[in-house]
């Protein structure tokens, strides 16, 4: 999954939402064994 956001506040609204923070918890967390994140900003 890739994942684009404008600023770094967008991706921290996105990951605090309830919606989110609901969908990962019933369908993500009891399938994965392990998460890897990369974050990273891109300079334009």
């Amino acid at each position: 999954m890739n994942m684009t956001f404008a600023d770094s506040a967008g991706r921290d609204a996105y990951l605090l939402h309830p919606a989110h923070q609901t969908f990962c918890w019933a369908h993500l967390d009891p399938s994965l064994d392990q998460v890897c994140v990369i974050d990273f900003s891109v300079n334009k």
